[in-house]
């Protein structure tokens, strides 16, 4: 074959390969910092996942694929930034995230009297485990939470309402139970993450108020302080790869969050905890994904009075409750589209109240 020839069977392969695969490659960092930004979803007009970006903030997008499946355009999804819109003929090569602004409303304190050992606080939490990207386990509820004045003694916690749902997929058992799951850990804590475990890292100063987290020599994280030198906020990454176990290979993602309000009676504001595990078998891949949320809803006050009607704890297989309180807490905060989409059409585990 001439050359001549050569070069236009290679112009015609790639001319064909940019008609039938037209793959988009992206780079998502973080506006601020100029980091790579990991496990952003990229979702499609109807919610669906379409890809996410991986430890390099790199994600890969079949445009083609997407257009035929009437799709004009794609959005990103991360808890932590604003949700973006692009027009699928004009993706750019870097997109830039906006970082959510958190901003902890102004608590007013009652005075405490010499007798009191507890503060109460209302909690909203959420929690649920997705497998290859479909929803398996839900569940949602309210706790009253009564911190102890002197931290020795113990966090008493009564869930006054909850759902939940669990699909027959997840009985299945799916998925190994390496380094923890996460699902419905849900306790709140009267100490940070930092100060339960600091016996396992160390701080290495970063700017006035900041800090990395540094484990066994690695950063794993950042710690930030506020004026008063007190923790206001931990970001913490544990990644265990290529795990041999069982004739599988497990790699493992452990991320962590939380916020503190840092008024007289210090306590947790929010949280999230995000637990990643994929199971490779010969050609199979298995992605299990669990998430728990924790939101302080309402401002703290002294009361030890327990509520009329509480679980001890949430029942996985059943739900607790009287009101549509999920509707409301939804919209105060606000649910991932892509759970949220999976919700529409699920039933809900049978109503114990």
């Amino acid at each position: 074959m001439k050359k001549t020839q050569i070069n236009a069977l290679l112009f015609f392969l790639f001319v064909s390969g940019s008609i039938f695969s037209q793959i988009k490659r992206i780079v998502l960092v973080d506006k601020i910092e100029n980091e790579k930004v990991n496990c952003v979803k990229i979702l499609d007009e109807k919610g669906n996942i379409n890809s996410v970006s991986d430890a390099y903030g790199i994600i890969l997008i079949d445009v083609k694929k997407m257009l035929d499946e009437k799709n004009r355009q794609i959005e990103t999804s991360n808890f932590l930034y604003e949700t973006q819109y692009f027009d699928l003929l004009k993706l750019p090569d870097t997109i830039k995230l906006n970082r959510k602004i958190n901003i902890l409303e102004e608590v007013v304190i009652s005075k405490r009297k010499k007798d009191d050992k507890y503060y109460k606080i209302k909690a909203y939490f959420r929690s649920w485990r997705l497998v290859n990207n479909k929803l398996q386990n839900y569940s949602e509820g309210l706790k009253d939470v009564y911190m102890p004045y002197n931290k020795s003694d113990k966090v008493k916690e009564y869930y006054t309402q909850y759902i939940t749902f669990n699909d027959s997929l997840f009985k299945k058992k799916t998925y190994i139970n390496f380094g923890g799951d996460g699902y419905l850990f849900i306790d709140v804590y009267s100490d940070d993450y930092y100060t339960r475990y600091k016996h396992l890292y160390k701080l290495n100063k970063n700017s006035s108020n900041n800090y990395d987290l540094i484990e066994e020599d690695v950063k794993v994280g950042f710690v930030k302080y506020d004026e008063n030198n007190q923790i206001y906020e931990i970001n913490k990454k544990d990644v265990v790869g290529d795990i041999k176990l069982l004739g599988k290979t497990i790699n493992y993602r452990d991320y962590v969050l939380e916020q503190w309000s840092n008024n007289s009676n210090r306590h947790l504001s929010f949280s999230r905890n995000t637990i990643k595990k994929e199971i490779k078998n010969k050609n199979k891949s298995t992605i299990t994904e669990t998430i728990t949320e924790i939101y302080i809803d309402e401002d703290e006050f002294d009361d030890e009075t327990k509520p009329l009607k509480y679980k001890g704890f949430v029942d996985k297989n059943k739900s607790f409750y009287n009101t549509n309180f999920y509707e409301i807490y939804r919209k105060k905060f606000p649910l991932e589209k892509e759970i949220a989409v999976q919700l529409k059409n699920i039933k809900l585990n049978e109503n114990s109240y």
